[in-house]
C-alpha cells in the first residue's frame, strides 16, 4: 500500500507522468527449450523449485510443515503465474498507451491452486 501512494503521489508532481501497478503472486516456469527455468545449484530455495526437483527425482521427498494457513480455504494454495505470461504482462503495459493516468491491475487467474 505505501509504494501505491509513493507512486501515486509521483505522477501527481507533473501531468505528463503514468503509473500502472501490477499485482501477482508466485511467478514460476521454465522456458519451453529449457534456456530459462526451475533447475537451481543446490538445494532449492522455492516452493515451486523444490517440487520440480522431487518430480524428476533429484530430491527425495518435500517436507510440508503447518496445517493451517491464513487462506480461504485454510491451504497453502495460491494463485501461480507462469513467468513467461507475467513478463508478456509487463511488455504489454509498457507497450499500452490507453491506459488511465493511475491503474492497478491484477495479474493472474484469481483462482488458488
Amino acid at each position: 500500500m505505501k509504494i501505491e501512494n509513493i507512486i501515486r503521489d509521483w505522477i501527481n508532481v507533473d501531468m505528463r507522468r503514468k503509473g500502472t501497478i501490477l499485482k501477482y503472486f508466485t511467478p514460476f516456469g521454465a522456458y519451453e527449450f529449457g534456456q530459462i527455468g526451475e533447475d537451481p545449484i543446490g538445494t532449492p530455495n522455492s516452493l515451486m523449485s523444490y517440487i520440480t526437483q522431487v518430480a524428476i527425482g533429484c530430491c527425495e521427498h518435500l517436507d510440508i510443515f503447518g496445517i493451517e494457513y491464513d487462506t480461504l480455504a485454510v491451504t497453502g494454495a495460491r494463485d501461480y503465474i507462469h513467468f513467461v505470461d507475467l513478463a508478456l504482462s509487463h511488455s504489454s503495459v509498457l507497450n499500452q498507451n490507453k491506459l488511465k493516468r493511475f491503474e492497478i491491475l491484477n495479474i493472474g487467474a484469481g483462482i488458488s491452486t
